[in-house]
């Protein structure tokens, strides 16, 4: 039988594991890397990351008060890098505005 265990949900997988994952996949390209945490935060696995996904795998990551609350800066990145318009983030708008902007360069491809 293959292994039919479902993809975690944002509860189950902790800022601690996705950092596990990082500290232990080598990546020699910004481009790799940033696939590899587009995957990550597509929960829904549809191809697409929208706020919510975001906030919920990106919330350990910033503080809880001010100009770094979770949701507000889920809103920020998805407005910041949403160029169909859709408030949804395809792979290759995640990885483009990524690449361009040196704050979310080091959120999400960190060590490369």
């Amino acid at each position: 039988m293959g292994n039919t265990k479902a993809k975690p949900t944002a509860t189950e997988l902790t800022l601690q594991q996705i950092n596990l994952l990082r500290a232990n996949t080598n990546f020699t390209d910004y481009g790799d890397q940033l696939s590899f945490a587009f995957d990550l935060y597509d929960i829904s696995d549809d191809g697409l990351i929208d706020q919510t996904e975001l906030y919920e795998l990106n919330g350990g990551i910033h503080d809880r008060t001010g100009d770094h609350n979770p949701k507000t800066r889920a809103a920020e990145i998805i407005a910041s890098l949403d160029v169909s318009g859709d408030k949804k983030l395809c792979k290759e708008e995640f990885i483009s505005g990524c690449k361009s902007d040196p704050y979310l360069r080091e959120i999400f491809a960190p060590n490369v």
